[in-house]
């Protein structure tokens, strides 16, 4: 229905300049990142009931939304669902661009982008 509609989809690489273009036009973004790798928590065992295993275990994904762009200290304003997170517990933060895309590209590099 989106593409009868005239939607488009796109694919491409994940990039500071591609992030700041979008959100500079307000559009936001959808991104899973390696939660694991951003709150600097242990990987966990799937297979032991999620106890932490830093060999064996895996990264866990994050949704998170991307809402703003500061281009002076090259930051971008995250909206967290997570309340147990070590970065802020109100949900709202701003993560340092590379940190973010690092995040992000760990977590096989997939976000979303919804604008009109």
């Amino acid at each position: 229905e989106f593409l009868s509609l005239g939607g488009k989809i796109e694919f491409g690489a994940i990039s500071e300049t591609v992030i700041k273009k979008y959100l500079e036009k307000g559009a936001p973004i959808l991104a899973e990142v390696a939660g694991t790798w951003l709150y600097h928590r242990a990987k966990v065992s799937p297979a032991d009931g999620r106890k932490p295993d830093p060999i064996r275990g895996e990264i866990e994904g994050h949704g998170l939304v991307l809402s703003d762009y500061d281009s002076r200290k090259k930051k971008i304003k995250v909206v967290d669902p997570e309340s147990d997170n070590p970065l802020n517990r109100s949900g709202v933060y701003w993560l340092d661009a590379d940190i973010l895309i690092a995040s992000i590209y760990l977590a096989d590099g997939k976000a979303i982008l919804i604008a009109s």
